[in-house]
């Protein structure tokens, strides 16, 4: 957890150095800010799936920047990233806010819905999506088996078994 939180600092103090052309993302200082903001979230989510990894790259700082603060200042919305994530996307931090980003879209778009699985999962089929592009991603064994899962139909086992393991570290 603190490696997520440290890489996190780390890409929010990278992406802040450049953050001088459109779209204006707004500020995020209370929590009303936060809700006025879930619509730009939720096409910021959708750009950062659709737009390949090595295209329009000052445009992706600024949107991950934007992604990763929301994230991490909502009030609404509790993304528990375990160490079996933080491995899973360790060779790709690109991947990160493409993660979080569907995560919080999830619980955007289903407030009722609870079950931190069902934001996991949609957070991994970002992510999932992203890596089957093959633009701008380092090819690891465990994505590569988490994608081969999801093609199988066989994710909902593959999200038990990373989840199940976050619960065994925690413990």
């Amino acid at each position: 957890m603190k490696t997520f939180f440290a890489t996190s600092l780390l890409l929010l103090s990278v992406l802040f150095v450049n953050a001088q052309s459109s779209p204006q993302f707004p500020e995020l200082k209370v929590k009303e800010d936060y809700a006025k903001a879930a619509p730009m979230f939720l096409q910021a989510t959708e750009w950062l799936n659709e737009t390949p990894l090595n295209e329009q790259l000052e445009l992706r700082k600024r949107t991950n920047a934007f992604i990763l603060t929301w994230v991490m200042g909502s009030p609404d919305v509790n993304i528990n990233l375990g160490d079996p994530l933080i491995e899973l996307m360790k060779d790709n931090p690109q991947l990160y806010p493409i993660y979080l980003g569907n995560y919080a879209s999830f619980c955007i778009n289903n407030k009722d819905n609870k079950n931190q699985r069902d934001g996991a999962r949609a957070g991994l089929l970002g992510i999932v999506n992203v890596y089957k592009k093959g633009v701008g991603i380092k090819k690891t064994k465990q994505l590569k088996k988490f994608a081969e899962a999801v093609d199988s139909g066989n994710m909902e086992e593959s999200i038990d078994e990373l989840l199940r393991m976050d619960i065994h570290e925690r413990k």
